[in-house]
């Protein structure tokens, strides 16, 4: 820019003329421009890009200078290869035993190389050393060479063998639980003076180490009784395939000696004279041949003061002579004591339980079985005797093979128990060699059915472990057992009944008998219309049969069949017929629950199995336990009693009233001495319980306030019907009973009958009985129960299948009682069998 001028002194905006300018220097910069656009991408290869072709091969070769100067060329240095080796036993049995020696022989190699291998050099191969195989010393026996000069592409066989020795075991868990080891012969080359393993020497030959004889537990009783002589077995095995004993060419001697803890319980009366008291008892083998199997059996007299549900011990060693190798002269034979290897012993616990044996006065039947512990069966007895002071008998199963009666050539174990409580523990165990079993494949349901309707109440114990539908099935079989109505196998003859009306009179008149069976009918009917709608009408009678059958009889159970061009409709001039089944009614006890049966720690039940066992007693007989001045009970057992009374009253009202129709023709408007006794059995035992008391305890008003609570309009719909049908409603009217049965013990009853509001908690009733919350109470509660089977129509393929698979099982019970008690007759003598 133009500078100022100096007269100015340079602060001027101007300058003069003809002034000397002076330059200013200014110095400016202008920001950077923004980026232009990207241009576009280019386009993509026409061709894929490939690797090149590979160069070729270098060429080599091996030049070997003799020593007359001679020279010769090979393409590559040879390399031997290991093609095949047989690995045998010293004495020739096929048996890889411990403390013997085995041989590598018929050695195979080939040279794969170019060269032939040295001429000169003896390359040595030897047996590679494992836990079990051990190379001898003498390198005359432990090694073999390699033949010199084995031309390219040829084989050639190595000329001697290799001995070792198979050592005795040491730590080896394989071997010590199932006396069987594999190892695996293998052999290498190596290079003299460097001391290098040759490559290609990796074939392996896998051997199994193990005894030629092997002995195992036989066939033996899980059970034995106190005070009885059981005979138990051993099996001992030959896997050689050479004779072994003491008659054998190899006179090799075996023995198997016995020996019995005393303390538990077992002794042998006549031991023989190698032991030195009734503990021990010896079999000496004089012949077994290759591949067989020879049982040993003794004799054993169980202590008949041995604590019951213990386990006698007793173990079996086998015992061997030594290995003789057949180059050896054969021996003299050795006497039956000369010293011999213990090869393996085997530990044969059996359960030691007391006698079935039936007390009148007892209550409660339990059923136990093998797998049934000391600590259990201390624990049910506890509770039942102290804590109830009741009195418990125990049927074992395992030691009679059966649920037969032994009193009786008649009926099941069941039988003596009429009326009284049975606890089944539902867990698997050995039947014997057929396999596991529970107690549920001996129940035949049908004469299970036959004891549950003189009142015998079951409760069954179940094992987590066990199918939930096997054990639904068991009770719904019980509960409408048709299999009564097959000739091969029943009992039931169908009575022809006009209409279900007649059932239902039917059904009244044995109650007013006093009769307790199921029984079935047969309604013919008359159909209209094509084939389909024959069907349809029949499903349609069929509900219709079942649903005037709920609402006449609520406390019974009927399954009924729907028969379509029925031989015997049509020989009354029908087309069809419904057959309806009485099975067992609802106020049967048989339930079933998850349980653990095995206790640890203290040698009490769960409180679930305690509320479980309170449960199952006789509705008359907690009345009496509760109510009893001279007998101290713990809180919580009188708690659990109150609660398991008031729980049964309430379910049996609110069973009665499930359908309540209208109107109402059941309950009668004046008192009816059958009434009660038939649609109300447990109030009516509590009612005739406490008709002489002065007064009411408070646990008794507890239950006669639950069961007007049950008579309550709890939902909706039974509030709308109460006010909408006021006059014979089936709720009013009982209610309006209720009250006047009521009235004589408690005179203040309608201020009594303010609700309570928590008596319907099935749940909630049983955490308070047992201590436990909510949660667990529901985790390992009921796993079935009778009351959850209903009434149902069952298809007739339904129904048949049922019946087949119900005569499958019985044929299976019978074929399983039928071995059992050949086995036990065989195997066990005094103690009181049958």
């Amino acid at each position: 820019m133009p500078g100022v001028c100096k007269c100015r002194g340079g602060g001027a905006d101007a300058h003069c003329l003809f002034c000397e300018k002076v330059p200013i220097m200014v110095t400016r910069t202008n920001p950077r421009g923004s980026d232009g656009h990207t241009g576009e991408s280019g386009s993509p290869a026409d061709f894929a890009p490939r690797a090149g072709l590979d160069g070729l091969l270098g060429a080599g070769q091996i030049t070997v200078r003799q020593a007359d100067g001679s020279t010769r060329a090979y393409p590559s240095k040879y390399s031997i290869e290991l093609q095949s080796f047989q690995v045998v036993d010293e004495n020739d049995d096929g048996v890889f035993e411990p403390g013997e020696h085995v041989f590598v022989h018929s050695i195979v190699v080939r040279n794969k190389g170019g060269m032939p291998t040295p001429a000169h050099t003896r390359i040595p191969v030897t047996v590679r050393g494992t836990d079990w195989i051990r190379p001898v010393e003498d390198r005359e026996q432990n090694t073999v060479y390699l033949p010199t000069s084995i031309p390219p592409g040829h084989s050639a066989y190595l000329d001697g063998r290799i001995k070792a020795l198979i050592t005795f075991p040491r730590r080896s868990p394989e071997f010590e639980q199932s006396s069987r080891a594999a190892d695996t012969v293998s052999l290498c080359a190596t290079m003299p003076g460097l001391e290098v393993e040759l490559p290609g020497f990796a074939v392996e030959k896998e051997i199994v180490i193990q005894y030629p004889l092997s002995i195992s537990l036989g066939d033996n009783l899980p059970s034995v009784r106190r005070g009885s002589k059981a005979t138990f077995s051993w099996q001992v095995h030959n896997h050689s395939t050479r004779p072994y004993g003491r008659n054998s060419a190899l006179n090799r001697t075996a023995m198997v000696s016995v020996n019995a803890d005393r303390s538990t319980g077992v002794h042998f009366a006549n031991p023989d004279a190698l032991g030195e008291s009734a503990a021990v008892v010896a079999r000496e083998i004089t012949l077994l041949n290759p591949k067989e199997s020879l049982t040993i059996s003794v004799d054993a007299d169980i202590a008949a003061e041995a604590n019951s549900y213990s386990h006698g011990k007793m173990i079996a060693r086998l015992h061997v002579s030594r290995p003789v190798p057949p180059s050896e002269p054969a021996p003299e034979p050795r006497p039956s004591n000369a010293a011999m290897q213990e090869i393996q012993g085997v530990t044969l616990e059996v359960q030691i339980s007391s006698a079935y044996l039936r007390d009148p006065e007892s209550t409660f039947l339990l059923v136990t079985n093998s797998e049934t512990s000391g600590k259990v069966v201390t624990a049910w007895r506890t509770f039942i005797e102290q804590d109830l002071g009741l009195k418990v008998d125990i049927w074992n199963l395992s030691i009679y093979g059966s649920m037969e009666n032994i009193d009786d050539d008649v009926g099941t174990i069941l039988a003596p128990y009429a009326g009284k409580s049975v606890i089944m523990l539902c867990n698997d165990f050995e039947y014997f060699s057929l396999g596991k079993r529970t107690v549920l494949d001996f129940c035949e349901p049908l004469l299970v059915t036959e004891e549950v309707l003189q009142d015998t109440r079951i409760d069954l114990a179940v094992s987590p472990l066990q199918d939930p539908k096997v054990v639904k099935q068991w009770i719904r079989n019980i509960i409408f057992p048709i299999c009564a109505t097959n000739p091969e196998h029943g009992i039931v003859i169908p009575a022809a009944v006009s209409n279900a009306s007649d059932i239902v009179e039917s059904v009244q008149n044995q109650y007013r008998a006093g009769e307790a069976t199921i029984n079935a009918y047969t309604i013919s009917l008359t159909l209209s219309g094509g084939q389909k709608q024959k069907l349809r009408q029949l499903d349609k009678e069929a509900q219709k049969t079942l649903h005037f059958l709920r609402e006449k009889l609520p406390q019974e159970r009927f399954c009924i069949k729907p028969n379509a061009g029925d031989t015997a409709a049509a020989a009354r001039g029908g087309d069809g017929s419904l057959f309806v089944f009485r099975g067992v009614p609802h106020g049967a006890h048989i339930a079933a629950r998850f349980s653990n049966l095995t206790t640890t720690g203290a040698l009490s039940l769960s409180s679930p199995d305690r509320f479980a066992c309170i449960s199952t007693l006789p509705f008359t007989q907690r009345l009496q336990l509760l109510n009893n001045p001279h007998h101290r009970l713990e809180a919580h057992i009188t708690e659990a009693l109150h609660l398991s009374i008031t729980h049964e009253l309430y379910r049996e009202v609110q069973r009665f009233l499930a359908d309540a129709p209208w109107p109402d023709t059941v309950v009668p408007s004046s008192e009816d001495p059958d009434f009660l006794p038939q649609h109300l059995k447990c109030l009516d035992q509590f009612l005739r319980y406490y008709k002489t008391a002065p007064t009411l305890p408070a646990h008794a008003l507890e239950a006669v306030r639950a069961v007007l609570e049950a008579t309550h309009s709890n939902s909706l719909q039974q509030r709308a019907a109460r006010v909408l049908l006021p006059v014979k409603h089936r709720r009013t009217r009982l209610r309006a009973l209720l009250l006047r049965f009521f009235k004589p013990l408690v005179p203040d009853v309608k201020k009594v009958a303010k609700r309570s509001g928590d008596v319907d908690d099935v749940p909630a009733l049983i955490a308070k009985a047992t201590g436990q919350s909510r949660f667990e109470v529901e985790s390992s509660g009921n796993l079935a129960a009778a009351e959850r089977v209903a009434s149902e129509v069952c298809q007739p393929e339904e129904w048949n299948r049922s019946v087949l698979v119900y005569a499958d099982a019985v044929t299976r019970l019978k074929g399983d009682v039928e071995f059992g008690m050949r086995v036990l007759g065989e195997r066990v003598s005094g103690g009181g069998f049958k």
